[in-house]
């Protein structure tokens, strides 16, 4: 920011963020107020199936998938520092999100802070049941699908989608459900992963096409092509897969509150990796209570004994 602003004014600019006081107290208001408004408009355009066909559309289009995405899954992790790891799978149809399909997994047996490996335990999870569902329809009409399949070569976004005759996963409470794009957030390692287990699990990859968000420049990656798909960042399409994913990063760490809630209050700090009796000591009495230490900026975290802005970070991220 500082230096696109240098270059329009032709001198150096100096951005000033304030850290305490009615100053500081204003920018966190803006910064509320304009992630309100983001929302709100966001929301505005999600709500209209026109724009919603039209985000399908550039989806499929962009990441050359054999079908119109009606179906999405998309998948997150969330922790502290290894504590607590669980893991979220969310659900868009037509491009809304339905809750009632929504899953939380809790990862278990795995040592230290290993995204990979969470990830790969969660879909592994999810695909081997998709799978079992699969095995036990054969000879059935169903094909996996809950929502008829829409030929992208044909799909015109101005009209309406067919509508579901039914579901084709009645018995395995969504399992059996064949997603139309399997959407994950990071890049091209988690990618690797995903494709891992389909592999190992004999799924499909035609049948169940993957792609991953990665947070940095919003680039989206499919497998077999090393640059990003061609998604514009003022699309239809990419809006509705940061949306799809800021939602599943939402419920993953809703979820993670939640467990972390259940343990009590006073074990937040317990569960961070490094903070031992004595640091938790030495940070209450230094701030008096954990809402106090919420507010604390990062350095003033790191300056108390025995603290660090590592140790500092972690506690930061916990509360």
């Amino acid at each position: 920011m500082q230096a696109w602003l240098t270059s329009l004014r032709g001198s150096k600019v100096v951005l000033h963020r304030p850290q305490r006081g009615s100053k500081r107290r204003f920018v966190d208001m803006a910064s509320r107020n304009a992630f309100e408004t983001l929302q709100l408009e966001r929301d505005s355009w999600l709500h209209s199936e026109d724009k919603l066909r039209q985000a399908l559309f550039e989806i499929g289009s962009a990441l050359e998938l054999p079908r119109l995405p009606r179906r999405i899954e998309c998948y997150d992790i969330s922790h502290i520092q290894g504590s607590l790891v669980v893991g979220s799978l969310v659900v868009f149809e037509d491009g809304i999100a339905k809750k009632s399909k929504y899953r939380r997994f809790k990862v278990r047996g795995l040592a230290g802070n290993d995204d990979f490996a969470s990830l790969r335990q969660v879909l592994r999870r999810r695909f081997r049941r998709y799978s079992q569902a699969e095995v036990s329809s054969e000879g059935s009409q169903s094909n996996g699908f809950e929502l008829p399949i829409v030929d992208l070569r044909s799909f015109d976004p101005a009209n309406s989608l067919p509508l579901a005759s039914g579901s084709a996963s009645s018995g395995d409470k969504g399992w059996g459900a064949r997603p139309d794009l399997v959407l994950i957030d990071g890049g091209k390692g988690q990618l690797s992963s995903v494709l891992e287990v389909l592999d190992d699990l004999g799924v499909n990859r035609s049948a169940v096409p993957v792609a991953a968000i990665a947070k940095r420049r919003e680039e989206i990656f499919v497998p077999g092509k090393r640059d990003a798909a061609p998604l514009p960042c003022d699309s239809k399409g990419l809006h509705l897969l940061q949306n799809i994913r800021d939602e599943a990063h939402r419920f993953a760490v809703g979820f993670h509150v939640k467990l972390r809630t259940a343990r009590g209050t006073v074990s937040v700090l317990d569960d961070i990796p490094g903070i031992g009796s004595k640091r938790k000591r030495n940070l209450l009495r230094a701030f008096g209570s954990l809402k106090k230490m919420k507010e604390a900026s990062l350095e003033q975290v790191a300056t108390v004994d025995g603290m660090n802005r590592q140790l500092a970070k972690a506690v930061k991220e916990a509360l």
